[in-house]
């Protein structure tokens, strides 16, 4: 009994979102901290399918993850998903995880089943975003005074040349005013 809060705490206590589900990917754990992430409570989640939370998108590397299982090459799938935050507090918005699945072995060592972590990396690829649209700007940037410098060079060569002409013309013919400044 002890051994069971003890583990009880540890799910509780990890910073990543948990979530157990059997081979069929019927759910029956869910930490706190996939409830912060996702705005589901627990209760409403446990016994729905992960599909629910995360959509068809997961359905590829949870079947290569089975598949892995079946030919006992166990090893976890990483990915990113989007799933819909449903928060009280919040309208519903989308949030990007990155996610591993790996097989939970039983007691005897086959597997029973499916441990799927993820974290909310919405923030992060905000500020990737973020970053590359500021690379592009400065790039813009480079370009138009690299722009600038090429156009401003020959308009001050002919500037330079056109005074030179005015201060060596004392001709006042009509076609004099085209090389005035």
């Amino acid at each position: 009994e002890d051994l069971h809060v003890l583990h009880e705490r540890i799910v509780e206590s990890i910073h990543s979102g948990l979530i157990t589900t059997n081979l069929d990917g019927k759910i029956y754990a869910f930490n706190r901290t996939a409830e912060e992430i996702s705005g589901l409570k627990a209760s409403e989640i446990i016994g729905k399918s992960i599909f629910d939370i995360f959509g068809e998108e997961i359905q590829t590397p949870i079947e290569v993850c089975l598949g892995s299982v079946q030919s006992d090459d166990f090893r976890a799938e990483h990915f990113e998903a989007s799933l819909i935050s449903k928060c009280e507090n919040r309208k519903a918005n989308f949030v990007t995880v990155a996610c591993s699945i790996s097989p939970l072995n039983g007691k005897n060592g086959s597997v029973s089943g499916l441990i799927l972590t993820f974290q909310d990396i919405t923030k992060i690829r905000i500020m990737e975003e973020t970053l590359r649209r500021s690379d592009r700007l400065a790039a813009v940037g480079r370009m138009a005074a690299g722009l600038a410098h090429e156009i401003r060079n020959p308009l001050g060569s002919m500037s330079s040349a056109l005074q030179f002409l005015q201060d060596k013309n004392t001709n006042k013919a009509d076609d004099s005013g085209l090389i005035d400044l």
